[in-house]
């Protein structure tokens, strides 16, 4: 069964022991009922002060009910500041593999004693692998800036087509690096 909420928390409802966001949208036949995924009073509390004031964004059509429930899964939109973030972690992770390779090497020496690592094979490898980053420069490949979209989304960052720039530009970045 279905209760009310004291006015504390304006468009909640609790059934059974799970809180909901509950509201009339302005057609006034349509409702909109959506778990908060808590049982805690409090949690509930802190969740509605989140997305209260979007529930009348919601009620007039300003903001769309996907947008909303994006916002209630803790989405928020992206900054440049978060463009320059991810750059700079990736940058600070291949540094980091930069600096592990003598060790890598030597584990791999310890792991395989019958079979060296060739100097002319791994250079081979890293022409290629040059030519390959190269070409996707050259060419425009957009895989770098879809894998920084795709891991900025990951965070709960909401994206829009005029991040398309910012994301190309640290793809760019990246595959120069």
């Amino acid at each position: 069964m279905a209760n009310n909420v004291s006015h504390k928390l304006s468009h909640t409802m609790i059934r059974g022991r799970t809180y909901y966001t509950n509201f009339r949208l302005n057609d006034s036949t349509s409702f909109v009922r959506l778990s908060l995924g808590t049982d805690s009073r409090k949690q509930a509390e802190v969740i509605m002060n989140q997305i209260r004031p979007f529930i009348p964004l919601v009620q007039n059509g300003t903001i769309s009910l996907e947008e909303f429930k994006r916002k209630m899964q803790g989405y928020r939109v992206a900054t440049k500041q978060d463009f320059d973030n991810y750059l700079l972690q990736a940058l600070e992770r291949d540094i980091a593999e930069v600096e592990r390779l003598p060790e890598l090497g030597q584990l791999h020496r310890n792991i395989n004693p019958d079979s060296p690592l060739s100097a002319s094979d791994t250079v081979g490898a890293a022409q290629g692998y040059s030519e390959a980053q190269f070409q996707r420069m050259v060419n425009g490949s957009t895989q770098t800036a879809n894998e920084v979209l795709a891991s900025l989304h990951m965070k709960k960052l909401e994206l829009s087509k005029d991040d398309l720039p910012l994301a190309n530009q640290v793809g760019a970045a990246l595959d120069m690096s």
